[in-house]
C-alpha cells in the first residue's frame, strides 16, 4: 500500500480570553446587595427610633409594637397578628382576635392570609417572641425589592433603572397614587416633593403600606414571584438542543408554567386581592392569545394551565371565601356583597391613560401584555359595582396588588419609549438621573419618617409601668389559659397578646359565624355587673365616646351588631341600649349562672379610661380584690355570688400579693394605692 502523505496537525486555536467586566458590571451586585441591606434596615428603623426616642426622653414606657395607648396606629396589624399567635399557642388557624369563645368557621381573612399567619406562628414558636414579626417584616420587604430587581432587570436589561425602580416602588408608593399625579404636581414638581417632606413630618397614625405585617410588606414577595414566572411563561419558547430535550421532557417555557401556576395559588392564601388580580390578568391574557389565531397557540395552552392549575392549589381559599359570604358573615359581606354604585373607580382615567401609553410607546413582548393585562384586572375588579353591582372593596386591587407593580411597569415603559424614539441619549443623560435622584429622594424620606414617626409616636408607643406590672402580675400568678375580663382595651390588648390568657369579650361578632347578638349582650352586660353597674349607666357607657381607641373597641364587640355600619363612631341606636338594659337585667337575676357559663377568672379595672370611669365601684359579692397596680385592681372573680353576711366582712383594702420584681420587666416600682373605689350604689 502506497504510502501517505501526513495530515499536517491543525495548529490550536488560541482560546479567546473573556471579556473583561466593566466597572458597571463590577459594582452591580454590590450595589444591588448594599441596597437590599439599606431597604431592611429601612423598614425596621421606626422601631429602634422609637426605642432611642423613649430612651432619650426617659419615657416610663415599655416599648413593643404590639401595644399602643390611646390611638389607632398600626390597629390592623396587631388584630391580623393575633392569629398567628393562636398558631403558636393553640396550633389553631381559626378566629381573630380577643375571644375565649372559638367557632369552627374561618374569618374571610383568616385563610385568605394564612401562609402569613403560619409563618410568622412558626417564628413566634420557635422564639417565644410576639414583637419579632415586626423586626422580620424588613427581610420580605428588601425581598419585594429584589424581585421587583429581577423583574426590571430581564425585561430591560437596565442595570440603573433595575435598582432605582424598585427602590421607588417600596418608599415612593404611598405617594406615587396615579391620583396625585396632577397637572399642578407635575408642573411644580419641587412643590410636591416639599409638600411630601412635610408629611412625612408630621405622621403619626399612617405607617406606608409597605411597612405593614401582612399586606404589602410580608405578603407582595409571593405576588411579585407570581408575576415573574407568568411573565417567562408568555415569553416565546426557544427550541431546545437534542441533549437537552433528552435530559428533560420539560421545555423551559413549561417548566416556567408550572411555576407560575404554584405561585399563583399561593397568591389565594396571601391576600385575596392578589389572587384577584393575577386571575383577571390570567383571563385576559388568554382572551388576548385565543384572538391571535393558531400561531399563539403554544402560549394560550401555558396560560390556560396556569390558571387551571392555580385555581385548584387556591380552591381552598375560593370555596372558604364564597361560603363565609353565603352564610352572612356581616362585615366581610358588606366588604365584598352585593351593592351598586353610579360612580366609577376613581383613578380609571389615569389608568387608561397609562394603559394607551403602554400600547403606543411600549415595545411588543411579554412585559407589555401583562402590563396591559394587569391594569384591565384592576379596571374591572374595581369597577365592578358601577358595572354589576357586585362591590369588590373598590381601591383595594388597584392599591395593595396592581399599583406597586405599575410603578415598575412605569420604569419600563421610560426606557422602552426612548429606545422606541431612537433618543437613547436624552434617557442616558436626562431621564435616568432624574429617576435616580428621585429614587434617593424616597430613599431620604425613608429615613425621615422613621425618626419622624417615632418623635410623633414615643409618648403613646407601648407598655405603660401599670399596664406592664398587671401583665406581669398574671403571668406570674394566674394559671395557664386564664380567662380575664377588662373594659380597658388599653389593657385588655397587651394582656391577651403578651400572655396566655383569654379575654373575656372579644373583638367582633363580625368574626364569628356561631356568635348571637345575645350571647354579645350577655358578656357585655355581665362585665357591666361585676363593676356593679345600673340600668342608667348602659346608656352613658354606650354614648360616652372616650379614646378611638375605645370608640373602636365599643364598636367591634358591641357598635356594629346594632349599627349595621363600618363607621365605628355610629351612635348606638335606642333599641342597642335597651338591649343592653335587658341583657344587665337578665345577669342580675341569675348571675351565678352566667358565672358559671362563662367562667371568668379575673376582673381587671382601671380608673383612666373614660368609659370605666362611669363604673366607680366593683361588685363585692362577686369580687375578691387582689392587688393595685397604680390604676388598675385585680380582682379574683367568685363562681358563685357570696352572701351579704359573707362580703360584709371583707375588707375594702386588696390583699398584698403584689407583683415582685421577678414578676417581668416594667413592674412598677412606685408606691401602690391601698385600696379600690368601693361603692354600694342604690339599684
Amino acid at each position: 500500500m502506497p504510502e501517505q502523505d501526513p495530515v499536517p496537525a491543525t495548529p490550536p486555536v488560541p482560546a479567546t480570553p473573556p471579556a473583561r467586566a466593566t466597572l458597571p458590571e463590577r459594582l452591580h451586585p454590590w450595589m444591588l446587595g448594599a441596597l437590599v441591606l439599606l431597604t431592611a434596615f429601612l423598614v425596621t428603623l421606626p422601631h429602634l427610633e422609637i426605642v432611642a426616642v423613649q430612651k432619650a426622653t426617659h419615657s416610663p414606657l415599655v416599648y413593643t409594637p404590639n401595644h399602643i395607648n390611646t390611638h389607632l396606629t398600626r390597629f390592623d396589624d396587631i388584630s391580623k397578628l393575633y392569629g398567628a399567635f393562636n398558631v403558636a399557642r393553640y396550633g389553631s388557624i381559626h378566629g381573630n382576635l380577643c375571644t375565649a369563645a372559638w367557632s369552627n368557621d374561618f374569618y374571610p381573612n383568616r385563610i385568605n392570609e394564612i401562609l402569613c399567619t403560619i409563618l410568622y406562628g412558626i417564628v413566634v414558636t420557635l422564639t417565644g417572641s410576639y414583637t419579632l414579626p415586626y423586626y422580620l417584616l424588613g427581610i420580605f420587604v428588601a425581598l419585594s425589592l429584589y424581585l421587583g430587581h429581577l423583574v426590571l432587570w430581564r425585561a430591560t436589561r437596565d442595570r440603573f433603572l433595575s435598582l432605582a425602580g424598585p427602590a421607588i416602588m417600596v418608599f415612593g408608593y404611598q405617594d406615587l397614587m396615579l391620583g396625585l399625579l396632577t397637572r399642578e404636581n407635575l408642573l411644580h414638581p419641587l412643590t410636591w416633593l416639599t409638600s411630601i417632606n412635610t408629611a412625612v413630618s408630621q405622621t403619626q397614625f399612617e405607617l406606608n403600606s409597605f411597612y405593614r405585617i401582612y399586606a404589602l410588606g410580608t405578603s407582595y414577595p409571593i405576588f411579585l414571584a407570581a408575576a415573574a414566572m407568568i411573565l417567562r411563561t408568555l415569553e416565546p419558547e426557544e427550541p431546545l438542543p437534542a441533549a437537552s430535550r433528552a435530559r428533560s421532557r420539560l421545555s423551559p417555557a413549561w417548566r416556567n408554567a408550572l411555576w407560575a401556576a404554584i405561585w399563583f395559588g399561593l397568591s389565594f392564601y396571601a391576600y385575596i386581592f392578589y389572587s384577584l388580580v393575577l386571575g383577571g390578568a390570567l383571563i385576559l391574557l388568554a382572551v388576548f392569545h385565543a384572538l391571535r389565531g393558531r400561531k399563539a397557540f403554544p402560549t394560550l395552552q401555558r396560560v390556560l394551565v396556569v390558571g387551571t392549575l392555580g385555581g385548584i392549589i387556591g380552591f381552598a381559599s375560593l370555596y372558604s371565601t364564597v361560603r363565609t359570604m353565603q352564610t352572612a358573615c356581616p362585615d366581610f359581606a358588606v366588604r365584598l356583597g352585593v351593592a351598586s354604585s353610579h360612580h366609577l373607580f376613581f383613578d380609571t382615567v389615569p389608568l387608561l391613560v397609562l394603559a394607551f401609553l403602554l400600547a403606543v410607546a411600549g415595545e411588543a413582548g411579554a412585559f407589555k401584555q401583562f402590563m396591559l393585562a394587569v391594569i384591565g384586572a384592576v379596571l374591572l375588579i374595581d369597577n365592578a359595582q358601577y358595572l354589576v353591582g357586585v362591590n369588590f372593596q373598590a381601591g383595594h386591587a388597584y392599591m395593595r396588588a396592581g399599583l406597586p407593580f405599575l410603578i415598575l411597569g412605569a420604569a419600563w415603559l421610560l426606557r422602552s419609549a426612548f429606545r422606541w424614539r431612537q433618543v437613547e441619549p436624552l434617557y442616558r443623560w436626562g431621564v435616568r438621573p432624574l429617576l435616580g435622584a428621585l429614587a434617593l429622594f424616597y430613599i431620604f424620606e425613608a429615613a425621615h419618617f422613621a425618626h419622624a414617626y417615632a418623635v410623633n409616636t414615643a409618648s403613646f408607643q407601648g407598655l405603660t409601668p401599670d399596664q406592664a406590672g398587671v401583665v406581669a402580675w398574671i403571668r406570674k400568678n394566674a394559671p395557664p389559659e386564664s380567662i380575664v375580663a377588662s373594659l380597658s382595651p388599653d389593657l385588655a390588648i397587651p394582656l391577651n397578646i403578651e400572655d396566655r390568657v383569654r379575654l373575656h369579650q372579644f373583638f367582633g361578632q363580625q368574626y364569628y359565624q356561631t356568635v348571637t347578638t345575645r350571647d354579645l349582650l350577655d358578656r357585655l352586660a355581665l362585665v357591666l355587673y361585676l363593676s356593679d353597674a345600673r340600668r342608667a349607666d348602659c346608656a352613658a357607657y354606650l354614648a360616652s365616646d372616650g379614646t378611638e381607641l375605645e370608640q373602636l373597641y365599643s364598636y367591634f364587640y358591641f357598635g356594629y351588631a346594632f349599627t349595621g355600619s363600618t363607621e365605628f363612631r355610629s351612635a348606638p341606636p335606642s333599641h342597642g341600649v335597651t338591649a343592653l338594659q335587658d341583657a344587665l337585667t337578665r345577669v342580675r337575676r341569675d348571675p351565678a349562672r352566667y358565672l358559671g357559663r362563662y367562667a371568668i377568672n379575673y376582673l381587671v379595672k382601671g380608673s383612666r379610661a373614660l368609659k370605666e370611669r362611669i363604673f366607680p365601684g366593683y361588685n363585692h359579692r362577686c369580687l375578691v380584690p387582689l392587688a393595685t397596680i397604680g390604676e388598675y385592681t385585680i380582682f379574683r372573680v367568685r363562681k358563685h355570688p357570696a352572701s351579704v353576711a359573707e362580703t360584709g366582712s371583707q375588707s375594702a383594702s386588696p390583699a398584698s400579693a403584689r407583683p415582685s420584681a421577678q414578676a417581668g420587666k416594667g413592674t412598677p416600682t412606685g408606691s401602690q394605692s391601698a385600696s379600690p373605689a368601693a361603692s354600694a350604689r342604690p339599684r
